[in-house]
């Protein structure tokens, strides 16, 4: 079996879209948690208990166990699982975690959350604005590029506002994102 090369530090943090909205729906403490253990791995300071035989590993924060895949330059989250009680450090994935990931990696698309929009979006921004900023769009050339108005766009780049599954489409292509990544 060819076995991916071993990484080299420090990695850039991404996130699978599961991934980054089960960290935002956490606890500001354990969301906190779980990404100091991920820098941390990613700087090299943590190893992950990798799964004998698969590119994937575990790392073990705040009650979770968070199934990760190093990739090149990149650390990529994939799934943030709960640990079961009493679950000590990290150990590597079980059978059913295994299957899990079988089943991402299935119905995966591809696309990654930089941890600049994950960041953002656990201050409390929107990830309509991140995104865009991110993209180096200015507020009045995506508002024509979606074909929506200025003045709803300030709108939705509010916490809490929710664009309509049509705006977050429009929004979404112009930005290259998908609706899935513009609402967790």
């Amino acid at each position: 079996m060819n076995m991916p090369a071993a990484p080299q530090f420090p990695l850039t943090l991404m996130y699978a879209v599961p991934a980054a909205a089960a960290l935002a729906a956490l606890a500001p403490s354990a969301a906190a948690a779980v990404q100091s253990a991920l820098l941390d791995a990613a700087a090299g300071r943590l190893k992950l208990a990798m799964a004998p035989g698969r590119r994937e590993g575990v790392l073990a924060a705040a009650g979770r166990r968070v199934l990760c895949q190093p990739h090149g330059a990149r650390l990529m989250v994939l799934l943030l699982a709960a640990a079961p009680p009493g679950d000590g450090p990290a150990t590597a994935p079980d059978a059913a975690e295994c299957e899990q990931l079988d089943a991402f990696h299935a119905a995966d698309d591809g696309f990654r959350v930089p941890e600049t929009v994950l960041v953002r979006r656990l201050e409390g921004q929107s990830l309509l604005r991140a995104w865009r900023e991110l993209r180096g769009l200015p507020l009045p050339r995506l508002a024509t590029a979606a074909d929506l108005d200025a003045a709803l766009l300030q709108r939705l780049e509010r916490p809490g506002q929710r664009a309509s599954a049509r705006q977050a489409h429009a929004i979404g292509e112009v930005l290259g994102v998908p609706v899935d990544a513009l609402r967790f």
